[in-house]
């Protein structure tokens, strides 16, 4: 292959499918075409062995290559063939996992049969839907909803993030612009060019790869949530400042929960400018989701389906999982915290953050995935919609003690806010509902049980729970450390440091490893005599007591 997913060595399948036969001896998972060599690239990709354990694992291997070169794809096949058992599958890769069927016998005629009509079944695709691919994007062009009921063409000249996997949420993130990536601003009223993959003649590149063209559809519906207004002019900037897409496959019983988180919160200190969230679907309006792909309940009772543990731990899972394309296009636009360009700065977006966790829970919401990826300084400045921030107690509180210590608490950061100045501007924001829970309903659902977040930036509580496969409850005091975490991270990270010392180096490495005795071990060496002032990177030196004050307040909290 002569292109790769990020920085992995490039894959040799050992048979393609590919668009061009007369091609050079070098396929593309996403081909750049010029002048002086004609690239194909592979359609279908084949898988040979003589394990079906191996096989699969290797076809796994080109299906996530394949999903990183579309990441709206929604299916991709591969072709998996065992020459020891003389035996094929038509492999389909879907965001929840695999779904194929059983081998068929190539040295029988009923199976070359079975072959044939597979392959006719291909043959009579007419639309790039038919092949998983989506028809409102390119991941350069985008078409969003317009208040006017046709959709608003946008484009992004930037991924800021990116998961690349293919059973998951995948998150990919976007950055938005009027302008396609050579500058020349595309009209709303016509984007014919980008939106068949071209401008001027040139062919559009994102990270490497060719975009493949998308398909306008003019009555194109999308579920917008009930909440959130139609995109319109002056939603999506033209003024050079960039909106914020964020694409991610949530699973069909959490599909809408961070739409609702951004509901809730409607714009509260802290938390993102949100343009709109919502469902994504095909022209025709059905959702976008692998649900055509996933077993039926009849086929999980009578046994006709089972699970290969590709993809998790277990080799059994109970529950097929139904992934939905959600969408939210932001109009807040934020960097990691390793970019604090000093300690005050550092402190004030930290304070700043937590007080949108804060927005968060107040309207109901635990966040329970606090991460250097979710924390993010604001860039060019954010404004809460809201007057000023404020707290509120909760009206169940009464006059008992319980009652009187929330008062209190309440009373301390309203003291906080006004010593700080805190009013409608914010230096930071917290972002991503992905693993969010409405805490009002937390008791009810089975679900609410499972341990989240990233390992990173997980409590030490919830981390050993995770190694030692233990039931656990996500609670707001593990979001709290989830947040001492992020700090230290940002710190031992800071892209300002220039000289960090020994210790430094050695904490850096062991936090990026993500291993429960390590973290352990790092807070030992806070709580001890190691952090000596003057020894360490400016940063260093104006942080480490902080943050060794902060891990023996929480130790004694807890």
């Amino acid at each position: 292959m002569g292109d790769r997913v990020r920085d992995e060595p490039a894959l040799e399948p050992d048979l393609c499918g590919v668009s061009d036969p007369d091609s050079d001896e070098i396929l593309y998972w996403s081909p750049r075409n010029s002048r002086r060599s004609k690239n194909s690239r592979v359609l279908l990709p084949v898988a040979l062995g003589d394990d079906w354990t191996e096989i699969m694992a290797r076809a796994a291997t080109y299906g996530r290559s394949m999903f990183h070169t579309d990441f709206f794809r929604v299916f991709a096949v591969v072709l998996g063939i065992n020459y020891a058992e003389k035996n094929l599958r038509f492999l389909i890769f879907h965001r929840g996992g695999l779904t194929s069927h059983r081998e068929l016998a190539l040295d029988k005629r009923e199976g070359r049969e079975a072959v044939l009509r597979l392959i006719m079944t291909l043959l009579l695709w007419s639309d790039p839907t038919h092949a998983g691919l989506m028809s409102v994007s390119n991941e350069v062009g985008f078409l969003l909803p317009g208040s006017s009921g046709s959709p608003v063409l946008v484009a992004a000249d930037k991924v800021i993030h990116d998961s690349t996997c293919i059973r998951g949420r995948g998150t990919r993130v976007f950055r938005l612009s009027c302008d396609p990536p050579n500058g020349v601003p595309v009209p709303r009223s016509s984007a014919t060019n980008l939106v068949n993959g071209t401008q001027n003649g040139e062919e559009k590149y994102l990270n490497g790869g060719l975009i493949a063209p998308i398909i306008p559809n003019p009555l194109f519906p999308l579920n917008l949530s009930q909440w959130s207004s139609p995109i319109n002019s002056t939603h999506i900037h033209s003024d050079g400042k960039p909106n914020i897409l964020k694409a991610s496959w949530q699973v069909d019983e959490r599909k809408d929960t961070e739409t609702k988180m951004y509901a809730a919160a409607d714009g509260a200190f802290g938390t993102p400018a949100v343009v709109c969230s919502f469902e994504g679907t095909h022209p025709n309006g059905s959702s976008i989701s692998d649900s055509l792909l996933l077993p039926t309940a009849q086929d999980l009772e009578s046994g006709a389906c089972r699970y290969l543990s590709i993809f998790t731990r277990t080799t059994v899972s109970p529950i097929p999982e139904r992934r939905t394309l959600y969408i939210t296009v932001f109009d807040s636009v934020g960097q990691s915290l390793i970019h604090a360009e000093s300690s005050y700065d550092f402190c004030i977006a930290l304070v700043h953050s937590l007080l949108g966790w804060l927005s968060y829970y107040q309207t109901g919401f635990l966040h329970r995935d606090v991460s250097i990826g979710n924390v993010l300084l604001a860039v060019g400045g954010s404004r809460t919609s809201k007057t000023s921030f404020s707290v509120e107690c909760p009206a169940s509180s009464s006059s008992n003690d319980q009652g009187d210590s929330v008062q209190a608490y309440a009373d301390s950061i309203r003291d906080l806010a006004r010593n700080l100045n805190i009013k409608s501007e914010f230096a930071a924001f917290i972002t991503d509902g992905d693993m969010a829970v409405d805490w009002r309903t937390y008791f009810e659902n089975n679900d609410h049980k499972t341990k989240y977040g990233t390992p990173e930036f997980m409590s030490l509580a919830i981390h050993n729970a995770v190694d030692l496969n233990m039931p656990y409850l996500h609670s707001p005091i593990d979001d709290l450390e989830s947040f001492f975490w992020v700090s230290l991270w940002a710190v031992l990270l800071n892209k300002h440091v220039r000289e960090p010392s020994a210790l430094e180096i050695k904490l850096k490495a062991d936090i990026v490893q993500a291993r429960f005795e390590l973290k352990a071990s790092i807070v030992m060496r806070l709580e001890g005599s190691l952090l000596i002032p003057a020894q360490h990177s400016t940063v260093g030196n104006a942080l480490f007591p902080l943050l060794r004050s902060w891990w023996l307040m929480q130790r004694v909290a807890a």
